[in-house]
Parts: C-alpha cells; structure tokens; sequence
C-alpha cells in the first residue's frame, strides 16, 4: 500500500507574497515635513521644489540629478538587495517591511553621501561668490545649510500610499 505525503515547505506563503497586489513599497526622495518646508536660501521656495529643481534642471539651475542619477549607477546592486531582502522574507527571516527599511536606510546613506561630495556641474562663479559669503567654504551644490540633504529620506508604503510604521 502506498502512501502520499504532501509537504508544502513554504512554497504556497511565496506564491502568496509574489503575487499580492498589496506588496510594500520603497520610496526614496524628499519626502513629507522636510521636503514641505521653506527652505533656507529658497526665496520662499520649499525644500522639495529645491531638490526637484536640480534633479532635473530649471531656468537658471543646471540639471544635477540627485536621486535618478544615483538608481541608474546603482540599478544592478539595488536589484541584488531587493532580491536578498526576497529570498530573506521567502526564508521567514525579515518581514518584507524590515527588509526594505534596511535598503531604503542604505541608499539614503549612499545618495546623501554622494551630495556632500558635490554633484555636478559646480556652481557658477557667480552663485559661488553669493553663497560662500553666506556659508564661507561651501562651494558644494546642495549642502550648505544641510537643509536639502537631511531631506532625503525613505518610507515604506502600501500598494495605496498608507505609510507602514
């Protein structure tokens, strides 16, 4: 007489997290409170419109991708995180949330680093003379007052938006 034995080990819960339409998600950028407030040497300006304004260049401000810039150098490696995170959660070693805070953590490090080492172009000479008499020794683009780069941060969000704590 034979005997069948069913054994799921798991594949049904990762089936299950593939295919849900509610998965989290990862944004990276200026983001709520900070990216809302006026900024230093804005002109009324927020914070967000400063930061968009480089990413992608407006009027007199040359394009200095901040965040675009950064994924598309970075694409292969994100990819490679995201894939752990998956394998981690499919493990039932890290919530798939923990897992992309920890990522969103990391590239938050990374681009702000990258900020602090100037993204170019440098700014002209005579936006240079202006700013260095406010901030003397800040010739980097985007860092003197530190107001644009303590904005870029990371939520993890549902599939509509809602922040996940």
């Amino acid at each position: 007489m034979s005997r069948v034995v069913q054994r799921d080990n798991g594949a049904k819960a990762l089936i299950k997290l593939t295919k849900g339409k509610n998965q989290p998600r990862l944004k990276v950028g200026a983001i709520g409170d900070a990216a809302a407030a006026k900024h230093k040497d804005g002109n009324g300006a927020t914070v967000g419109e400063i930061i968009t304004a480089h990413e992608f260049g407006l009027g007199n401000v040359p394009e200095r991708s901040i965040i675009r810039a950064y994924v598309d150098e970075n694409r292969p490696r994100i990819a490679e995180m995201v894939k752990r995170v998956g394998v981690q959660t499919a493990l039932g070693k890290i919530s798939a949330v923990a897992g992309l805070k920890l990522i969103g953590f990391k590239i938050v490090g990374e681009i702000q680093a990258r900020m602090a080492e100037g993204i170019p172009p440098p700014l002209s000479p005579e936006y240079l003379k202006k700013k260095l008499a406010k901030y003397p020794g800040a010739a980097t683009p985007l860092i003197a007052s530190g107001q644009s780069r303590s904005a870029i941060t990371h939520v993890v969000t549902d599939a509509q938006g809602t922040v996940i704590t």
